[in-house]
């Protein structure tokens, strides 16, 4: 099963500079054992930015997957905006998983410039959280 955690760390090996990823070139057995696990894991599509789309899609409704998706996504894209995607996400009564531990992780995310940068008008929306 491909969790959060492994959707991230393929991520972050995959595109360690946003824009810019790296290149190996394997071989023998390395290569076949690599590409075997690497299929076994993702499939065929290895493109980092198809995956994090797909896992937003697929985790569409939890509010955890969400703050995932966003951390993967600005990897992937520095200069993106998800700020008002993930406020909509804190009042959408339809998103599971808004409990309070959650709500105080993304705040300490946001402290932290995992989800981009905040304005203090939107910070303000989730301090009183």
């Amino acid at each position: 099963m491909v969790t959060t955690r492994s959707i991230a760390i393929f991520l972050t090996s995959q595109c360690p500079d946003a824009g810019r990823r790296p290149s190996y070139k394997l071989a023998g057995l390395v290569k076949e054992t690599s590409d075997e696990l690497m299929e076994s894991v993702y499939g065929c599509e290895r493109d980092p930015e198809a995956l994090n789309e797909k896992f937003k899609i697929e985790n569409q409704n939890s509010f955890c997957h969400r703050l995932a998706y966003a951390e993967a996504q600005l990897v992937l894209q520095q200069n993106c905006s998800l700020n008002g995607w993930l406020l909509k996400s804190v009042e959408d009564s339809s998103i599971n998983g808004r409990s309070l531990k959650m709500l105080k992780k993304m705040k300490d995310g946001i402290e932290d410039r995992k989800y981009g940068n905040w304005t203090k008008d939107e910070v303000r929306k989730i301090i009183p959280l």
